[in-house]
Protein backbone atom coordinates (compact mmCIF):
# COMPACT_ATOMS: atom_id res chain seq x y z
CA UNK A 1 0.00 0.00 0.00
CA UNK A 2 1.04 3.68 -0.40
CA UNK A 3 3.15 5.03 1.93
CA UNK A 4 5.36 7.47 0.57
CA UNK A 5 4.14 10.33 -1.16
CA UNK A 6 4.40 11.03 -4.72
CA UNK A 7 5.68 14.01 -6.59
CA UNK A 8 2.81 16.03 -8.61
CA UNK A 9 3.31 16.07 -12.61
CA UNK A 10 3.41 19.30 -13.78
CA UNK A 11 3.40 20.43 -17.28
CA UNK A 12 6.36 22.06 -18.45
CA UNK A 13 7.69 22.75 -22.22
CA UNK A 14 10.87 20.92 -23.44
CA UNK A 15 11.99 19.51 -26.93
CA UNK A 16 8.84 17.44 -27.68
CA UNK A 17 5.77 18.70 -27.36
CA UNK A 18 4.52 17.02 -23.97
CA UNK A 19 1.96 19.71 -22.72
CA UNK A 20 -1.73 19.14 -22.67
CA UNK A 21 -4.62 21.80 -23.00
CA UNK A 22 -6.55 21.78 -20.23
CA UNK A 23 -9.73 19.36 -20.60
CA UNK A 24 -12.70 20.80 -19.69
CA UNK A 25 -14.56 18.22 -17.86
CA UNK A 26 -18.36 17.09 -17.78
CA UNK A 27 -18.83 14.35 -15.68
CA UNK A 28 -20.21 11.20 -17.50
CA UNK A 29 -23.88 10.29 -16.17
CA UNK A 30 -24.65 7.47 -14.48
CA UNK A 31 -25.24 5.03 -17.84
CA UNK A 32 -22.63 6.44 -19.62
CA UNK A 33 -20.08 5.41 -16.20
CA UNK A 34 -22.07 2.37 -16.47
CA UNK A 35 -21.35 1.77 -19.99
CA UNK A 36 -17.62 2.94 -19.54
CA UNK A 37 -17.44 0.33 -16.49
CA UNK A 38 -18.56 -2.61 -19.17
CA UNK A 39 -15.81 -1.20 -21.23
CA UNK A 40 -12.64 -1.70 -18.25
CA UNK A 41 -14.19 -5.53 -18.05
CA UNK A 42 -12.98 -6.25 -21.67
CA UNK A 43 -9.66 -8.36 -20.80
CA UNK A 44 -7.33 -6.89 -23.05
CA UNK A 45 -4.35 -4.41 -22.31
CA UNK A 46 -4.99 -2.85 -25.57
CA UNK A 47 -7.22 -2.70 -28.96
CA UNK A 48 -10.00 -1.48 -31.60
CA UNK A 49 -12.41 0.67 -30.47
CA UNK A 50 -15.75 -1.37 -32.10
CA UNK A 51 -18.10 1.04 -33.11
CA UNK A 52 -20.58 -1.22 -34.21
CA UNK A 53 -21.11 -2.49 -30.55
CA UNK A 54 -23.58 0.60 -29.01
CA UNK A 55 -22.23 0.15 -25.32
CA UNK A 56 -18.75 0.74 -26.94
CA UNK A 57 -19.60 3.92 -28.42
CA UNK A 58 -21.52 5.31 -25.67
CA UNK A 59 -18.55 4.33 -23.44
CA UNK A 60 -16.23 5.83 -25.75
CA UNK A 61 -18.30 9.21 -26.46
CA UNK A 62 -18.75 9.54 -22.74
CA UNK A 63 -14.54 9.39 -22.43
CA UNK A 64 -14.30 11.76 -24.77
CA UNK A 65 -17.03 14.57 -23.03
CA UNK A 66 -15.26 13.82 -20.03
CA UNK A 67 -11.91 15.29 -21.24
CA UNK A 68 -14.02 18.07 -23.09
CA UNK A 69 -14.01 16.67 -26.38
CA UNK A 70 -17.76 17.14 -27.98
CA UNK A 71 -18.78 17.02 -31.55
CA UNK A 72 -19.48 21.12 -30.97
CA UNK A 73 -15.56 21.22 -30.22
CA UNK A 74 -14.13 18.76 -32.56
CA UNK A 75 -16.79 17.99 -35.32
CA UNK A 76 -14.09 16.94 -38.18
CA UNK A 77 -13.96 14.04 -35.07
CA UNK A 78 -16.91 12.54 -35.12
CA UNK A 79 -17.33 13.16 -38.77
CA UNK A 80 -14.52 10.27 -38.87
CA UNK A 81 -16.00 8.36 -36.43
CA UNK A 82 -19.23 7.94 -37.96
CA UNK A 83 -17.59 7.05 -40.83
CA UNK A 84 -15.77 4.10 -38.66
CA UNK A 85 -18.63 2.95 -37.45
CA UNK A 86 -20.13 2.42 -40.77
CA UNK A 87 -17.08 0.65 -41.71
CA UNK A 88 -17.62 -1.51 -38.72
CA UNK A 89 -20.93 -2.52 -39.11
CA UNK A 90 -20.04 -3.35 -42.43
CA UNK A 91 -17.22 -5.54 -41.41
CA UNK A 92 -19.74 -7.33 -38.92
CA UNK A 93 -22.32 -7.82 -41.01
CA UNK A 94 -19.96 -9.58 -43.59
CA UNK A 95 -18.66 -11.82 -41.08
CA UNK A 96 -15.07 -10.40 -41.01
CA UNK A 97 -12.99 -9.00 -38.01
CA UNK A 98 -12.31 -5.77 -36.82
CA UNK A 99 -8.73 -5.15 -36.50
CA UNK A 100 -6.60 -2.25 -36.61
CA UNK A 101 -2.65 -2.72 -36.14
CA UNK A 102 -2.49 0.71 -34.94
CA UNK A 103 -4.14 -0.46 -31.72
CA UNK A 104 -2.57 -3.87 -31.20
CA UNK A 105 0.92 -3.03 -31.69
CA UNK A 106 2.08 -6.44 -31.90
CA UNK A 107 3.71 -6.36 -35.60
CA UNK A 108 7.58 -7.11 -34.40
CA UNK A 109 10.71 -6.29 -36.44
CA UNK A 110 8.91 -2.71 -37.79
CA UNK A 111 8.67 1.05 -36.15
CA UNK A 112 5.07 0.95 -34.51
CA UNK A 113 2.97 3.55 -33.02
CA UNK A 114 3.65 3.82 -28.87
CA UNK A 115 0.84 5.00 -26.64
CA UNK A 116 1.57 3.53 -22.98
CA UNK A 117 1.29 5.36 -19.65
CA UNK A 118 4.22 6.18 -18.16
CA UNK A 119 3.87 7.42 -14.56
CA UNK A 120 1.13 7.94 -11.80
CA UNK A 121 1.52 10.12 -9.42
CA UNK A 122 -0.50 10.64 -6.36
CA UNK A 123 -0.51 12.32 -2.81
CA UNK A 124 0.55 10.15 0.63
CA UNK A 125 -3.25 8.75 0.78
CA UNK A 126 -4.11 8.08 -2.30
CA UNK A 127 -6.99 10.55 -2.47
CA UNK A 128 -5.85 11.92 -5.34
CA UNK A 129 -4.02 10.58 -8.05
CA UNK A 130 -2.69 11.68 -11.51
CA UNK A 131 -1.31 10.26 -14.94
CA UNK A 132 0.63 10.43 -17.53
CA UNK A 133 1.08 8.96 -21.05
CA UNK A 134 3.37 8.97 -24.01
CA UNK A 135 2.48 8.36 -27.82
CA UNK A 136 5.05 8.22 -29.92
CA UNK A 137 3.64 8.00 -33.56
CA UNK A 138 5.67 6.92 -36.71
CA UNK A 139 6.55 9.75 -39.15
CA UNK A 140 4.08 11.67 -37.35
CA UNK A 141 0.20 13.02 -37.92
CA UNK A 142 -1.80 15.42 -39.38
CA UNK A 143 -4.23 14.85 -36.97
CA UNK A 144 -4.74 13.27 -33.46
CA UNK A 145 -6.92 12.61 -30.29
CA UNK A 146 -5.48 11.31 -27.35
CA UNK A 147 -7.60 11.00 -23.74
CA UNK A 148 -6.23 9.99 -20.29
CA UNK A 149 -8.24 8.98 -17.02
CA UNK A 150 -7.67 7.91 -13.76
CA UNK A 151 -11.14 6.56 -12.37
CA UNK A 152 -12.03 5.27 -8.86
CA UNK A 153 -11.99 1.82 -8.27
CA UNK A 154 -15.62 0.63 -8.98
CA UNK A 155 -15.52 2.78 -12.38
CA UNK A 156 -18.26 5.51 -10.96
CA UNK A 157 -16.24 8.69 -11.03
CA UNK A 158 -13.39 10.16 -12.73
CA UNK A 159 -10.67 11.59 -10.78
CA UNK A 160 -8.56 13.43 -13.18
CA UNK A 161 -8.65 13.86 -17.17
CA UNK A 162 -6.60 15.62 -19.54
CA UNK A 163 -6.63 15.20 -23.38
CA UNK A 164 -3.32 15.89 -26.45
CA UNK A 165 -5.09 16.73 -29.70
CA UNK A 166 -3.19 18.10 -32.82
CA UNK A 167 -2.91 20.32 -35.22
CA UNK A 168 -3.92 22.89 -32.32
CA UNK A 169 -0.04 22.02 -30.50
CA UNK A 170 2.87 19.99 -31.02
CA UNK A 171 4.52 18.24 -34.25
CA UNK A 172 2.23 15.17 -34.75
CA UNK A 173 5.29 12.90 -33.72
CA UNK A 174 5.45 12.71 -29.96
CA UNK A 175 3.87 13.55 -27.34
CA UNK A 176 3.60 13.14 -23.42
CA UNK A 177 0.79 14.32 -21.64
CA UNK A 178 -0.68 14.33 -17.88
CA UNK A 179 -3.94 14.77 -16.39
CA UNK A 180 -5.64 17.12 -14.01
CA UNK A 181 -8.24 16.42 -10.95
CA UNK A 182 -11.56 16.42 -11.83
CA UNK A 183 -12.44 18.19 -8.40
CA UNK A 184 -13.33 14.37 -7.23
CA UNK A 185 -11.54 12.89 -4.44
CA UNK A 186 -10.32 8.83 -4.56
CA UNK A 187 -12.40 8.58 -1.19
CA UNK A 188 -12.15 5.27 -1.07
CA UNK A 189 -8.50 4.92 -0.83
CA UNK A 190 -8.90 2.23 -2.94
CA UNK A 191 -7.16 1.33 -6.44
CA UNK A 192 -7.46 3.36 -9.39
CA UNK A 193 -8.22 2.10 -13.38
CA UNK A 194 -6.40 4.45 -15.72
CA UNK A 195 -7.39 4.44 -19.37
CA UNK A 196 -5.99 5.90 -22.36
CA UNK A 197 -7.53 5.95 -25.69
CA UNK A 198 -6.33 7.85 -29.08
CA UNK A 199 -6.98 8.31 -32.61
CA UNK A 200 -5.09 9.84 -35.34
CA UNK A 201 -4.86 10.30 -39.37
CA UNK A 202 -2.23 10.16 -41.90
CA UNK A 203 -3.04 11.93 -45.01
CA UNK A 204 -7.09 10.07 -45.83
CA UNK A 205 -6.05 7.16 -43.66
CA UNK A 206 -8.04 7.50 -40.53
CA UNK A 207 -6.20 5.17 -37.59
CA UNK A 208 -8.29 4.10 -34.48
CA UNK A 209 -9.69 4.79 -32.44
CA UNK A 210 -8.20 2.27 -29.58
CA UNK A 211 -7.62 2.16 -26.56
CA UNK A 212 -5.56 0.84 -23.46
CA UNK A 213 -5.98 0.28 -19.80
CA UNK A 214 -4.33 -0.24 -16.64
CA UNK A 215 -6.67 -2.09 -13.72
CA UNK A 216 -6.20 -1.67 -10.06
CA UNK A 217 -3.35 0.62 -9.73
CA UNK A 218 -2.32 1.10 -6.32
CA UNK A 219 1.41 2.16 -4.20
CA UNK A 220 4.57 2.92 -5.86
CA UNK A 221 7.97 1.06 -5.35
CA UNK A 222 9.99 1.72 -2.27
CA UNK A 223 12.90 2.23 -4.36
CA UNK A 224 13.69 1.89 -8.27
CA UNK A 225 17.68 1.45 -8.64
CA UNK A 226 18.27 1.16 -13.37
CA UNK A 227 21.49 -0.46 -14.21
CA UNK A 228 21.81 -0.90 -18.24
CA UNK A 229 22.09 0.60 -20.22
CA UNK A 230 24.61 3.30 -18.59
CA UNK A 231 27.23 5.40 -19.17
CA UNK A 232 30.50 2.51 -19.19
CA UNK A 233 33.26 4.30 -21.37
CA UNK A 234 31.62 7.97 -21.93
CA UNK A 235 30.06 10.05 -19.54
CA UNK A 236 26.95 12.16 -19.57
CA UNK A 237 29.68 15.44 -20.38
CA UNK A 238 31.41 13.63 -23.60
CA UNK A 239 28.28 11.98 -24.68
CA UNK A 240 25.24 14.07 -23.65
CA UNK A 241 23.02 12.81 -26.14
CA UNK A 242 22.70 9.62 -24.80
CA UNK A 243 24.79 5.76 -24.13
CA UNK A 244 26.55 4.86 -27.16
CA UNK A 245 25.82 1.47 -28.28
CA UNK A 246 28.01 0.40 -31.00
CA UNK A 247 25.86 -2.72 -32.69
CA UNK A 248 28.30 -4.21 -35.45
CA UNK A 249 31.72 -1.79 -34.62
CA UNK A 250 34.01 -1.95 -32.52
CA UNK A 251 37.88 0.04 -31.04
CA UNK A 252 40.17 -1.13 -33.85
CA UNK A 253 43.85 -0.40 -32.41
CA UNK A 254 43.08 -1.13 -28.69
CA UNK A 255 44.34 2.06 -27.54
CA UNK A 256 41.54 3.35 -25.90
CA UNK A 257 39.27 5.76 -26.54
CA UNK A 258 36.22 3.64 -27.61
CA UNK A 259 33.61 5.68 -28.08
CA UNK A 260 31.28 2.29 -27.31
CA UNK A 261 29.46 2.11 -24.09
CA UNK A 262 28.39 -1.14 -25.46
CA UNK A 263 29.86 -3.54 -28.22
CA UNK A 264 30.64 -4.64 -30.75
CA UNK A 265 26.72 -6.23 -30.23
CA UNK A 266 28.07 -8.68 -32.14
CA UNK A 267 30.95 -10.97 -33.00
CA UNK A 268 32.14 -12.00 -35.81
CA UNK A 269 30.79 -8.45 -37.06
CA UNK A 270 27.90 -8.54 -39.54
CA UNK A 271 26.75 -6.42 -42.25
CA UNK A 272 24.49 -3.63 -41.51
CA UNK A 273 21.10 -5.54 -43.47
CA UNK A 274 21.61 -8.24 -40.71
CA UNK A 275 22.14 -6.27 -37.15
CA UNK A 276 19.08 -6.29 -34.98
CA UNK A 277 18.81 -3.46 -32.19
CA UNK A 278 20.43 -4.94 -29.19
CA UNK A 279 20.59 -3.63 -25.82
CA UNK A 280 21.50 -4.62 -21.97
CA UNK A 281 18.80 -4.16 -20.04
CA UNK A 282 19.17 -4.35 -15.96
CA UNK A 283 17.67 -2.90 -13.05
CA UNK A 284 15.87 -3.60 -9.63
CA UNK A 285 12.72 -2.83 -8.23
CA UNK A 286 12.07 -2.69 -3.91
CA UNK A 287 8.50 -2.60 -2.97
CA UNK A 288 7.02 -1.70 0.35
CA UNK A 289 5.00 -5.12 0.64
CA UNK A 290 5.99 -8.75 -0.64
CA UNK A 291 5.72 -9.70 -4.19
CA UNK A 292 2.53 -12.43 -4.70
CA UNK A 293 3.22 -15.57 -4.23
CA UNK A 294 4.48 -18.08 -6.43
CA UNK A 295 4.39 -16.53 -9.81
CA UNK A 296 1.36 -14.42 -9.08
CA UNK A 297 2.84 -11.46 -8.90
CA UNK A 298 3.49 -11.26 -12.71
CA UNK A 299 0.73 -9.60 -14.15
CA UNK A 300 -0.87 -9.94 -17.61
CA UNK A 301 -4.12 -8.94 -19.53
CA UNK A 302 -4.73 -5.37 -18.91
CA UNK A 303 -1.29 -5.12 -16.89
CA UNK A 304 1.41 -6.71 -19.32
CA UNK A 305 4.71 -5.75 -19.71
CA UNK A 306 6.06 -3.97 -22.34
CA UNK A 307 9.47 -2.90 -23.43
CA UNK A 308 9.93 -0.29 -26.05
CA UNK A 309 13.38 1.60 -27.84
CA UNK A 310 11.80 4.69 -30.12
CA UNK A 311 13.48 7.37 -32.13
CA UNK A 312 13.00 10.76 -31.60
CA UNK A 313 13.27 11.83 -35.18
CA UNK A 314 10.96 9.67 -36.72
CA UNK A 315 8.19 8.91 -33.88
CA UNK A 316 7.02 5.09 -33.19
CA UNK A 317 8.91 2.46 -31.44
CA UNK A 318 10.74 -0.85 -31.81
CA UNK A 319 9.03 -3.66 -29.38
CA UNK A 320 10.86 -6.43 -27.66
CA UNK A 321 11.60 -8.53 -30.42
CA UNK A 322 12.68 -11.97 -29.73
CA UNK A 323 10.16 -11.97 -26.34
CA UNK A 324 7.43 -10.98 -28.81
CA UNK A 325 4.42 -11.85 -26.41
CA UNK A 326 5.22 -14.55 -24.77
CA UNK A 327 4.88 -13.24 -21.34
CA UNK A 328 6.45 -16.26 -19.97
CA UNK A 329 9.80 -15.40 -21.53
CA UNK A 330 9.59 -11.77 -21.01
CA UNK A 331 9.02 -12.75 -16.62
CA UNK A 332 12.15 -15.49 -17.05
CA UNK A 333 14.58 -12.32 -17.17
CA UNK A 334 12.71 -11.55 -13.41
CA UNK A 335 14.45 -12.92 -10.31
CA UNK A 336 12.70 -12.36 -6.85
CA UNK A 337 14.72 -11.81 -4.11
CA UNK A 338 14.63 -10.95 -0.44
CA UNK A 339 15.44 -8.12 1.86
CA UNK A 340 17.23 -7.86 4.87
CA UNK A 341 14.02 -9.05 6.83
CA UNK A 342 13.90 -12.12 4.89
CA UNK A 343 10.59 -10.72 3.13
CA UNK A 344 10.22 -11.30 -0.86
CA UNK A 345 9.86 -7.24 -1.69
CA UNK A 346 12.89 -6.93 -3.79
CA UNK A 347 12.60 -7.78 -8.00
CA UNK A 348 15.80 -8.06 -10.02
CA UNK A 349 15.78 -7.78 -14.17
CA UNK A 350 18.49 -8.57 -16.43
CA UNK A 351 18.98 -9.05 -20.62
CA UNK A 352 22.65 -9.33 -19.74
CA UNK A 353 25.27 -8.77 -22.79
CA UNK A 354 25.13 -12.16 -23.92
CA UNK A 355 21.95 -12.47 -24.41
CA UNK A 356 20.39 -8.59 -24.54
CA UNK A 357 17.03 -7.51 -25.43
CA UNK A 358 15.93 -7.51 -28.62
CA UNK A 359 14.10 -4.82 -30.92
CA UNK A 360 14.26 -5.92 -34.29
CA UNK A 361 15.84 -5.44 -37.72
CA UNK A 362 14.27 -3.48 -39.52
CA UNK A 363 13.29 -1.18 -36.91
CA UNK A 364 17.54 -0.61 -36.81
CA UNK A 365 17.51 -0.02 -40.49
CA UNK A 366 14.53 2.93 -40.64
CA UNK A 367 15.66 4.87 -38.37
CA UNK A 368 19.27 5.73 -38.92
CA UNK A 369 22.62 5.63 -37.37
CA UNK A 370 23.73 7.43 -34.19
CA UNK A 371 20.05 8.52 -34.07
CA UNK A 372 18.95 9.32 -30.46
CA UNK A 373 16.79 6.60 -28.96
CA UNK A 374 14.43 6.97 -26.16
CA UNK A 375 13.90 3.91 -23.59
CA UNK A 376 10.97 2.65 -22.49
CA UNK A 377 10.27 -0.17 -19.66
CA UNK A 378 7.14 -0.57 -17.97
CA UNK A 379 5.45 -3.23 -15.92
CA UNK A 380 2.96 -4.37 -13.09
CA UNK A 381 3.36 -6.49 -10.50
CA UNK A 382 1.10 -7.86 -7.96
CA UNK A 383 1.45 -7.36 -3.81
CA UNK A 384 0.40 -8.19 -0.94
CA UNK A 385 0.38 -6.64 2.47
CA UNK A 386 0.48 -8.00 5.72
CA UNK A 387 -1.42 -10.40 7.44
CA UNK A 388 -5.09 -9.10 5.91
CA UNK A 389 -3.20 -10.05 2.65
CA UNK A 390 -4.67 -7.03 0.51
CA UNK A 391 -3.19 -7.06 -3.04
CA UNK A 392 -2.15 -4.20 -5.44
CA UNK A 393 -0.53 -3.59 -8.73
CA UNK A 394 1.98 -1.58 -8.60
CA UNK A 395 3.29 -0.06 -11.91
CA UNK A 396 7.53 0.21 -12.45
CA UNK A 397 8.48 2.45 -15.26
CA UNK A 398 12.42 3.16 -16.34
CA UNK A 399 12.29 5.92 -19.24
CA UNK A 400 14.63 7.96 -20.31
CA UNK A 401 12.11 10.81 -20.99
CA UNK A 402 9.50 11.18 -18.30
CA UNK A 403 8.04 14.86 -19.76
CA UNK A 404 8.85 17.24 -17.70
CA UNK A 405 10.51 18.77 -14.80
CA UNK A 406 9.63 16.10 -12.04
CA UNK A 407 9.22 12.35 -12.21
CA UNK A 408 6.46 10.36 -10.47
CA UNK A 409 7.83 7.93 -8.03
CA UNK A 410 7.35 5.08 -10.05
CA UNK A 411 9.97 5.88 -12.51
CA UNK A 412 13.22 5.72 -12.92
CA UNK A 413 15.25 7.73 -15.35
CA UNK A 414 17.69 6.38 -17.50
CA UNK A 415 19.50 7.62 -20.34
CA UNK A 416 18.94 7.68 -23.83
CA UNK A 417 20.37 5.93 -26.17
CA UNK A 418 22.60 6.17 -29.68
CA UNK A 419 23.27 3.28 -31.76
CA UNK A 420 25.96 3.86 -34.06
CA UNK A 421 27.01 2.34 -37.49
CA UNK A 422 27.94 3.51 -41.07
CA UNK A 423 32.15 3.44 -41.97
CA UNK A 424 34.90 4.45 -44.70
CA UNK A 425 35.48 1.58 -46.70
CA UNK A 426 39.23 0.14 -46.15
CA UNK A 427 41.78 1.63 -47.87
CA UNK A 428 40.68 4.64 -48.55
CA UNK A 429 43.28 7.34 -47.85
CA UNK A 430 42.58 9.69 -44.89
CA UNK A 431 43.96 13.30 -45.58
CA UNK A 432 46.32 14.15 -42.81
CA UNK A 433 47.43 16.90 -40.69
CA UNK A 434 50.43 17.73 -42.35
CA UNK A 435 48.72 16.84 -46.09
CA UNK A 436 49.65 13.70 -46.56
CA UNK A 437 47.23 10.66 -47.06
CA UNK A 438 47.21 7.78 -45.34
CA UNK A 439 45.14 4.28 -45.63
CA UNK A 440 42.04 4.60 -42.93
CA UNK A 441 43.32 1.22 -41.57
CA UNK A 442 46.77 3.02 -40.40
CA UNK A 443 45.12 5.71 -38.84
CA UNK A 444 45.58 5.18 -35.09
CA UNK A 445 44.50 6.81 -31.93
CA UNK A 446 46.66 10.13 -31.80
CA UNK A 447 47.41 11.01 -35.08
CA UNK A 448 46.15 13.98 -36.44
CA UNK A 449 44.27 14.80 -39.35
CA UNK A 450 43.20 17.91 -41.67
CA UNK A 451 39.57 18.89 -40.71
CA UNK A 452 37.28 21.83 -41.14
CA UNK A 453 38.14 24.94 -42.91
CA UNK A 454 41.55 23.76 -42.78
CA UNK A 455 42.14 23.20 -38.97
CA UNK A 456 43.47 20.32 -37.65
CA UNK A 457 41.89 17.36 -35.69
CA UNK A 458 43.36 14.69 -33.12
CA UNK A 459 42.02 10.99 -33.70
CA UNK A 460 40.27 9.75 -29.99
CA UNK A 461 39.78 6.52 -31.15
CA UNK A 462 39.06 4.37 -34.13
CA UNK A 463 36.57 1.97 -34.94
CA UNK A 464 36.64 -1.15 -37.16
CA UNK A 465 33.65 -3.33 -38.66
CA UNK A 466 32.63 -5.09 -42.11
CA UNK A 467 29.81 -4.74 -44.40
CA UNK A 468 29.13 -5.62 -47.95
CA UNK A 469 27.02 -2.96 -49.04
CA UNK A 470 28.41 0.70 -50.18
CA UNK A 471 28.05 3.67 -51.84
CA UNK A 472 30.93 5.41 -54.68
CA UNK A 473 30.90 8.90 -54.45
CA UNK A 474 32.70 10.31 -57.41
CA UNK A 475 33.12 14.12 -57.37
CA UNK A 476 34.04 16.67 -60.71
CA UNK A 477 37.74 16.99 -59.53
CA UNK A 478 38.35 13.17 -59.85
CA UNK A 479 38.13 12.71 -55.73
CA UNK A 480 36.06 9.30 -54.91
CA UNK A 481 35.43 7.73 -51.48
CA UNK A 482 33.82 4.35 -50.90
CA UNK A 483 31.02 4.84 -47.55
CA UNK A 484 28.85 2.59 -46.37
CA UNK A 485 25.26 3.63 -46.95
CA UNK A 486 24.42 5.96 -43.60
CA UNK A 487 27.92 7.13 -43.33
CA UNK A 488 27.49 11.37 -42.89
CA UNK A 489 28.52 13.73 -45.58
CA UNK A 490 28.60 17.28 -45.78
CA UNK A 491 26.63 18.93 -48.86
CA UNK A 492 25.44 22.12 -49.81
CA UNK A 493 21.92 20.58 -49.35
CA UNK A 494 23.27 19.78 -45.33
CA UNK A 495 24.48 16.71 -44.36
CA UNK A 496 23.17 13.67 -46.00
CA UNK A 497 23.86 9.86 -45.69
CA UNK A 498 26.15 8.41 -48.38
CA UNK A 499 22.82 6.67 -50.08
CA UNK A 500 21.05 10.27 -50.24
CA UNK A 501 23.99 12.20 -52.08
CA UNK A 502 22.97 12.07 -55.54
CA UNK A 503 25.08 13.72 -59.00
CA UNK A 504 24.57 17.26 -59.10
CA UNK A 505 25.00 17.71 -55.34
CA UNK A 506 28.17 20.22 -54.26
CA UNK A 507 30.68 18.68 -51.47
CA UNK A 508 33.71 19.72 -50.04
CA UNK A 509 36.92 18.84 -50.40
CA UNK A 510 40.61 18.74 -48.57
CA UNK A 511 42.41 21.63 -50.94
CA UNK A 512 39.56 24.22 -49.25
CA UNK A 513 37.02 24.03 -52.33
CA UNK A 514 34.42 22.35 -53.39
CA UNK A 515 33.07 20.23 -55.93
CA UNK A 516 30.06 19.02 -57.74
CA UNK A 517 29.49 15.09 -57.19
CA UNK A 518 28.95 13.22 -60.91
CA UNK A 519 28.34 10.01 -59.56
CA UNK A 520 27.03 7.86 -56.82
CA UNK A 521 26.71 4.12 -57.69
CA UNK A 522 25.49 1.33 -54.98
CA UNK A 523 27.53 -1.69 -54.83
CA UNK A 524 27.78 -4.88 -53.15
CA UNK A 525 30.85 -7.20 -52.17
CA UNK A 526 30.71 -10.45 -52.75
CA UNK A 527 32.19 -11.51 -49.41
CA UNK A 528 33.12 -8.89 -45.87
CA UNK A 529 34.98 -6.13 -46.61
CA UNK A 530 36.82 -4.55 -43.41
CA UNK A 531 35.06 -0.50 -42.55
CA UNK A 532 36.40 1.97 -40.47
CA UNK A 533 35.68 5.10 -38.78
CA UNK A 534 36.88 7.47 -36.24
CA UNK A 535 36.44 10.00 -33.39
CA UNK A 536 37.56 12.75 -33.17
CA UNK A 537 38.53 15.71 -30.76
CA UNK A 538 40.37 19.09 -30.73
CA UNK A 539 43.98 19.87 -30.74
CA UNK A 540 43.80 20.26 -27.13
CA UNK A 541 42.50 16.77 -26.59
CA UNK A 542 38.62 18.03 -25.68
CA UNK A 543 35.19 17.64 -27.83
CA UNK A 544 34.41 19.90 -30.36
CA UNK A 545 32.01 22.64 -28.93
CA UNK A 546 29.71 22.53 -31.97
CA UNK A 547 29.37 18.39 -33.16
CA UNK A 548 29.33 19.74 -37.14
CA UNK A 549 33.15 20.32 -37.00
CA UNK A 550 34.05 16.86 -36.36
CA UNK A 551 34.67 16.03 -39.86
CA UNK A 552 37.90 14.68 -41.66
CA UNK A 553 38.64 14.11 -45.21
CA UNK A 554 37.97 10.43 -46.67
CA UNK A 555 39.10 9.86 -50.62
CA UNK A 556 39.41 13.74 -50.78
CA UNK A 557 35.80 14.45 -49.51
CA UNK A 558 34.88 15.69 -46.27
CA UNK A 559 32.87 13.73 -44.47
CA UNK A 560 31.91 13.42 -40.84
CA UNK A 561 32.62 10.99 -37.91
CA UNK A 562 30.58 9.31 -35.18
CA UNK A 563 29.41 12.94 -33.67
CA UNK A 564 28.52 13.48 -37.39
CA UNK A 565 25.98 10.83 -37.54
CA UNK A 566 24.39 12.23 -34.42
CA UNK A 567 23.90 15.76 -36.11
CA UNK A 568 22.44 14.04 -39.32
CA UNK A 569 19.89 12.42 -37.65
CA UNK A 570 18.74 14.52 -35.09
CA UNK A 571 18.87 17.35 -37.81
CA UNK A 572 18.04 16.21 -40.91
CA UNK A 573 16.70 12.43 -41.26
CA UNK A 574 13.02 13.81 -39.89
CA UNK A 575 13.02 15.51 -43.07
CA UNK A 576 14.78 13.17 -45.17
CA UNK A 577 11.87 10.64 -44.26
CA UNK A 578 8.95 12.72 -45.16
CA UNK A 579 10.74 13.70 -48.43
CA UNK A 580 11.10 17.49 -47.39
CA UNK A 581 15.11 18.15 -47.51
CA UNK A 582 15.38 21.45 -48.85
CA UNK A 583 18.17 23.11 -50.60
CA UNK A 584 19.74 24.99 -47.90
CA UNK A 585 22.54 26.84 -49.88
CA UNK A 586 24.98 27.33 -46.82
CA UNK A 587 28.66 25.83 -47.45
CA UNK A 588 29.98 24.57 -44.16
CA UNK A 589 33.69 25.14 -45.12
Amino acid sequence: MLRKAMLAIICTSIAVFNCARAASYIAPTREEAAAVKRFFSQPAKRGIIDLSIPDNEKAYYAILKASGITPASKPSLFEKLADVKRRHLALRMAGRPIEDDSCESTATNQLRHVFEVIGISANSDFSSVNAKALDSIFKGADDYTDTLQVWDEDVNTVLATGSAEFPKEGDGRRIIFDTTGTGEDNSSKNPVNIIGTYSYSQGNTFYGPCRTNLARIHSVPRQMIPGDPTYVKNTVNTEPNGVVVCLNRSNNDGSGGDPCDYGPMYNPHVSNDQTHVLLPVSGEVDYYDELQDGTAWQKGGQDAPVMWVMPRTTGGGCKLYADKNDLTAFWSHFTPANDGKGQRTRLKFSWPMSAPADFGLLCYQIAGPDAVWDFLLSFNVGTQAGNAGNQYTVQAVFTSDSGGSTTPNDVALVYPIQFQYGCVREGTLITMGDGTRKPIEQVKKGDVVLGKGGEQARVASTTIGTDEKFYQIVDSGGNTVSLTPAHPVPTRRGMLQAKDVRSGDTVFTSDGGKSTVVANKASSSASSVRVYNLALETMHGRPFAHPQDAVFYAGGVMVGDNKMQGILSRKALSEIERGRVAESGRSTN
